[in-house]
């Protein structure tokens, strides 16, 4: 769920959100505090913008996803950034997303960051970006410095670019936004092309500021926003194999097809779990599958794939068409691989196995192995689909 807003969606967001929703407005518990802070700043926010409580949670919720719904998936006991809630902050950040200029400017007033981050929604500078508020954006910019270490501090930095602003510009993918988080005119030399006290295209990619920067790279929404980032860097120093896999992943198939054209290795070369067809089968990404068989990729490919092979990643998924796509691109077993048979017993996806066996994938003493462990699991009917195929357990 990471980076819903930019992930092709089937659901998840939606089912997500609705349960944040529902849990927000249910009452306390004891391992709910995420929940509650939710239900404490919409209040909060109804009592100073006069909006419909409804309405704010279901707002809120979706800006929760981000800090709560990730790769590790969601958890209700997860750490926070610390120990006291401070609710104003909080406010800074729905006041800064919902473009409510004197309410942000009050906060601003008390002392609140743009920058900081919490463990509810994300960083003001981030969301104002991300919702495209030019003059919230502006404001936050002239509260900061041109850039200021901060030692001790979660957030070691923050400058007129951020952190947060320029990864909520990528990801809304709006240009114009970009370059007002990139070149804020509150600069003490805004007619200057440096970033951040850096040359034009010399950019230090591992400096805080080009750490930030550089970031924005793994999210951005279109080719034409990933080049000019990139041109900040004579190097980013991101390999464009792991770029290739992460946009598989959530399901971009323009910036798949601009790695693609740019010369980036189609099956990932030998580097850890960076095959973008495993990757786009495995998320059911039909288009990005079809464009990567069609520029050639290898439908067999496993080369230090801890997931294996792309059929096992569309049987894992489970995508008869994807399967089948493969299936009909060569997609075959391989020494004996009898993991997609697995991940489609797993599944109970009766016609995907009973597809599998067909092509005979796996040999007498995998699916023997496969029957016990669908026992183990009480998968009834794949044990019964099994031993009508003439499986038995082992011996």
């Amino acid at each position: 769920m990471e980076l819903w807003y930019i992930r092709t969606q089937y659901g998840a967001a939606d089912l997500w959100h609705s349960y944040f929703v529902y849990r927000v407005q249910s009452k306390n518990g004891p391992h709910v505090r995420c929940f509650v802070e939710i239900r404490h700043l919409a209040e909060s926010l109804c009592r100073q913008t006069q909006a419909e409580y409804t309405e704010m949670v279901d707002i809120l919720c979706w800006l929760a996803l981000e800090r709560y719904v990730g790769a590790q998936g969601y958890r209700e006991d997860r750490p926070h950034d610390g120990d006291t809630p401070d609710l104003g902050q909080k406010l800074l950040g729905a006041a800064a997303y919902l473009d409510n200029l004197p309410l942000v400017r009050q906060l601003l007033s008390d002392g609140h960051c743009p920058t900081v981050n919490n463990h509810i929604i994300p960083s003001p500078m981030q969301l104002a970006a991300w919702a495209g508020n030019v003059d919230m954006l502006k404001l936050l910019q002239e509260h900061l410095p041109d850039f200021e270490n901060i030692p001790f501090e979660a957030d070691s930095w923050r400058s007129k670019t951020g952190p947060g602003s320029i990864k909520g510009a990528s990801t809304r993918g709006d240009m114009n936004i970009l370059r007002l988080a990139i070149y804020p005119p509150s600069r003490v030399t805004p007619d200057s092309k440096d970033f951040a006290g850096y040359p034009f295209g010399r950019v230090d990619p591992y400096s805080q500021q080009g750490g930030d920067l550089r970031s924005a790279l793994l999210c951005a929404k279109t080719p034409e926003i990933f080049q000019y980032i990139q041109r900040f860097f004579q190097d980013p120093g991101v390999d464009n194999r792991f770029l290739l896999v992460r946009y598989a992943e959530l399901g971009n198939v323009d910036m798949v097809r601009y790695l693609l054209d740019a010369g980036v290795d189609i099956n990932g070369g030998e580097r850890l779990n960076c095959n973008p067809l495993s990757c786009a089968a495995r998320y059911w990404h039909e288009d990005i599958v079809d464009l990567l068989l069609k520029r050639g990729a290898d439908p067999n490919y496993q080369t230090v794939q801890q997931r294996g092979s792309p059929l096992r990643a569309a049987a894992m998924s489970g995508s008869m068409t994807i399967v089948r796509k493969l299936i009909d691109s060569g997609a075959k077993s391989i020494d004996n691989d009898w993991w997609p048979l697995f991940e489609a017993i797993r599944l109970e996806h009766t016609a995907m196995v009973r597809l599998l066996l067909d092509l005979n994938i796996g040999d007498a003493a995998a699916r023997s192995q496969i029957l016990k462990l669908a026992l183990d699991l009480g998968l009834d009917s794949m044990v019964e689909l099994l031993q009508q195929r003439g499986v038995s357990l082992p011996s």
